[in-house]
């Protein structure tokens, strides 16, 4: 059987790959008020700062999601439509030309996606349980519940692994928090712009191997505040192993987002089930590990 790669389901993650964390969490301010976290702020105070967002935020849809996508020599737009739901139901299916190009989701108990343009085209899934297990090579450097962060929903630890506020060029700050991928460590970024008045304040979210070099990236090119809660409307996404880039319009105007709006049971049923593919393989990771390429900037391990 042949192996899988599959950079766009990096993208579609790290939202990727696009929509990570309340790092959405910032409010428009006037050019004489300071950031809310402090001119100086520590990591828990940018962490406190996200996760305030994040509180306010519990489920997301975007019914017309616009992506832009280069993948070396190829060139394509497409799609789609976006429901999320805390702690883990998502759901994206991209189109074009009226045909479904991606199905990609999760619920309570497992995660799937499909690509039409992947070669094979194999429907693929993964239980939480067997990926909490280990073992599991996912062709994508972030795991399937970084989605909920992707988009500006998930609490950080406030006393999770971090190093101490890093001031860069340009007045940004960087937040950086120590992990593991794919079995290798790596560095999870957070970039803040720290100017007064800046309206976006959480500018890119960036995966780093243990040496200090990127894997992928999103950076945040414009939000809006809704009812009081900001959402990312645009993102750019970066994977240079891969030689991929995207480009995500989450939505219009505030009109074409659905902010917190309940998802009840049935809804939810229909939503976040793993469809059923007429023609196509299913390939469940948990039993088949060994078939999977690992992602573009993580070595196969021995």
């Amino acid at each position: 059987m042949r192996s899988i790669s599959l950079p766009l389901f990096l993208v579609t993650l790290l939202l990727a790959a696009g929509c990570n964390n309340s790092k959405w969490g910032f409010l428009r301010k006037s050019q004489e008020t300071p950031p809310a976290y402090g001119n100086n702020p520590s990591a828990q105070d940018l962490v406190a700062y996200m996760n305030d967002n994040a509180q306010q935020l519990q489920s997301l849809q975007c019914l017309q999601v616009d992506m832009d996508c280069k993948y070396r020599l190829q060139q394509f737009h497409v799609t789609g439509r976006m429901v999320c739901e805390k702690p883990r139901n998502f759901r994206l299916v991209a189109e074009a030309l009226h045909k479904t190009e991606a199905d990609i989701g999760s619920n309570r108990d497992e995660f799937w996606f499909w690509i039409q343009r992947n070669d094979p085209p194999y429907l693929v899934h993964c239980s939480y349980q067997a990926l909490g297990q280990g073992g599991v090579r996912l062709p994508f450097p972030v795991q399937p519940e970084w989605v909920i962060e992707a988009l500006g929903m998930a609490e950080y630890p406030v006393d999770g692994n971090y190093q101490p506020v890093v001031p860069t060029k340009d007045h940004h700050l960087e937040l950086i928090r120590n992990g593991v991928s794919q079995g290798r460590r790596v560095q999870k970024v957070t970039v803040f712009d720290n100017r007064p008045g800046a309206r976006v304040r959480v500018r890119a979210h960036l995966l780093r191997d243990e040496r200090g070099q990127k894997i992928c990236a999103a950076y945040i090119q414009d939000v809006e505040v809704i009812n009081g809660v900001v959402v990312p409307r645009k993102v750019d996404l970066d994977y240079p192993a891969e030689r991929l880039t995207m480009r995500f319009k989450l939505f219009d105007s505030a009109g074409d987002v659905v902010v917190n709006r309940p998802i009840d049971n049935e809804q939810a049923q229909l939503l976040f089930s793993r469809p059923n593919l007429t023609g196509v393989q299913s390939v469940d990771l948990g039993m088949s590990a060994s078939q999977v390429s690992p992602a573009g900037g993580f070595p196969s391990q021995r």
